[in-house]
């Protein structure tokens, strides 16, 4: 028998242990195992989304039905409320107008015909109003042309039946009006969703209106103006439409008393600078102090003080005229005489509350006061008027 030897450059195969092929087997079970479970889980996954989606369109389904429900309900009533008054005026107008027929010997048929086209009359040409109205056409003629019938069909039932000849009138007089209101309603809603109207005002409570009434009327008109709704909004409005304004005027006020103040600074510096020369000139050796103080200097918009020459002649060494700073400054002297013969002058306090003045012109007085106590010679120079020249004229 022949055997084939193998080659000799072939290497030799290892088999491999049973160990090994045991945990490659057992390798090969989990793995299978794993996908399988995977598998299971993603049927799982599948399955459960499936459920979702069919509970959620069930769930959509059911919203729609009982959205479609409650609009088929409103419109119900809407047509119960409708049918229950308009349409059972026009019946008990109808019964009116076949009692009427029927009293004056028609049979009750042809009464009942005649009653129901009677009554229908009017009702026709409201309803041609309607019409126009939706459409967004003239409907005055149409609806006061069924008011003229209605009234006319009125007195025809008044008068022509003896057992309850009100009711019957009244109702065939009523019945355009109430179609009128229908109709009124149906086109104001297609004009507010058209956006054609304006919103309603806003509403505030009665407390509101005791306490704050003219807040409030403010608050109505802004809302009525820019189309606001929202009572809170509204007062917000107009509580900072008031706050700008006083923060305005405060503006305006402090630019006033700022101007008024540069203006007797300025005024004061020119006085300063006066007295300053003179005394410079009278006592050799101070041009030192007159150079320090400079001249007023020249502000925009301001009125630049205008000062008056002083006079040459003195007495006893006292000037003969002081530069008055301000027209009240006579009156003052004149009052506070004793107190300036003293060497003293009235306190800021006592010339704002007894002469009536603000803060800077209160300066400028006691400013000059204090001048002429100084100078022990009070009713000295009044407008450059001199003790001895006053009281010889």
């Amino acid at each position: 028998m022949y055997v084939q030897q193998p080659a000799a450059d072939t290497p030799d195969v290892k088999r491999p242990s049973r160990a090994e092929r045991r945990a490659a087997a057992l390798d090969a079970d989990i793995t299978r195992r794993r996908r399988a479970a995977e598998w299971a889980d993603e049927q799982q996954q599948r399955r459960e989304q499936r459920r979702q989606r069919a509970r959620a369109t069930a769930d959509y389904r059911r919203t729609e039905r009982n959205a479609r429900l409650k609009v088929a309900l409103a419109r119900a009533g809407r047509v119960a409320v409708l049918t229950g008054t308009n349409v059972g005026v026009n019946a008990v107008a109808v019964v009116g107008q076949v009692l009427a027929l029927h009293a004056a010997g028609w049979p009750v048929w042809a009464a009942l015909v005649g009653g129901c086209i009677i009554e229908s009359v009017a009702v026709y040409v409201q309803w041609h109003a309607h019409v126009a109205l939706v459409e967004d056409d003239s409907a005055v003629r149409l609806r006061f042309a069924s008011y003229a019938i209605a009234g006319a069909v009125a007195w025809l039932n008044i008068t022509h039946n003896t057992v309850l000849p009100v009711l019957f009138g009244g109702c065939s007089l009523a019945s355009p009006w109430l179609w009128a209101m229908y109709s009124r309603h149906v086109h104001r809603r297609q004009l507010r969703a058209a956006g054609l109207i304006d919103p309603r005002a806003p509403k505030f409570s009665a407390l509101r209106w005791i306490l704050h009434r003219r807040e409030t009327w403010q608050a109505l008109k802004w809302a009525v103006r820019h189309g606001e709704q929202a009572p809170g909004t509204a007062i917000l409005a107009v509580q900072l439409q008031q706050t700008a304004h006083r923060a305005d005027q405060a503006a305006e006020q402090g630019r006033a008393y700022l101007i008024e103040s540069l203006t007797h600074l300025t005024h004061a510096q020119g006085v300063a600078l006066q007295v300053a020369e003179y005394v410079a000139a009278q006592q050799p050796g101070t041009s030192e102090a007159a150079d320090a103080i400079a001249a007023p200097a020249d502000i925009p918009g301001r009125v630049p003080a205008e000062s008056a020459p002083l006079p040459a002649e003195t007495i006893d060494g006292i000037p003969g005229g002081i530069p008055v700073p301000d027209p009240l400054c006579g009156p003052a002297a004149a009052r506070y005489a004793d107190r300036l013969s003293a060497g003293t002058a009235p306190s800021l306090a006592t010339i704002k509350k007894e002469l009536g003045v603000g803060q800077p012109r209160a300066g400028l007085i006691q400013s000059y006061l204090g001048l002429l106590a100084k100078s022990r010679h009070p009713i000295a120079a009044v407008n450059g008027a001199t003790p001895g020249t006053e009281a010889t004229s």
